[in-house]
């Protein structure tokens, strides 16, 4: 069996190999210690899988992708009683996740109505944050109106602008 992985040079080979370093791939960085065969960027190593598939990151993983040691060297992988997970099928997809503001799911949950837990599971300092985001969304524009205005209050500009305004305003 043989591979092609798209967004890649690489076609028609038996095993998978990528350095994710920025030159044949996009560049991924690990954010760990570069040490002994473990670089500082992913790099998926004569990689075999059983089936066709995406390769998953759980979160904050330092490159530790849920297939495990077989396809990035150093990973643990995600295990089941039936092994470590297998490459992910495109058909197995039921969603895929996007991005949202911080704290503002929380809104989301508390008005999701009585058929969901709502906020239940949800940690006090998310209120907290939430608050702070909300505040900062009201507060903001006036604080950054107050700034702007003293900056151009000090501008040679306004006084210039101020004493041509006194001047010929004296003339007339």
């Amino acid at each position: 069996m043989t591979w092609a992985v798209p967004g890649t040079n690489i076609t028609d080979s038996e095993t998978i190999t990528i350095r994710f370093d920025g030159n044949n791939a996009g560049y991924y960085d690990c954010n760990r210690f570069a040490h002994a065969n473990v670089e500082p960027y992913l790099v998926v190593w004569n990689w075999q899988p059983k089936h066709s598939g995406i390769v998953t990151l759980g979160d904050n993983n330092q490159c530790s992708v849920d297939q495990g040691g077989l396809v990035v060297n150093g990973s643990s992988g995600v295990h089941s009683a039936s092994g470590v997970a297998g490459p992910v099928k495109e058909d197995w997809l039921v969603g895929v996740a996007g991005g949202e503001i911080p704290w503002l799911g929380t809104v989301k949950l508390m008005l999701s109505g009585s058929g969901s837990p709502g906020t239940q599971y949800v940690p006090g300092s998310s209120f907290l944050f939430l608050s702070l985001v909300i505040g900062g969304i009201i507060f903001a524009p006036i604080g950054l109106e107050i700034t702007l205005k003293k900056i151009m209050q000090k501008s040679p500009e306004m006084h210039q602008a101020k004493y041509e305004f006194d001047h010929f305003s004296e003339e007339e």
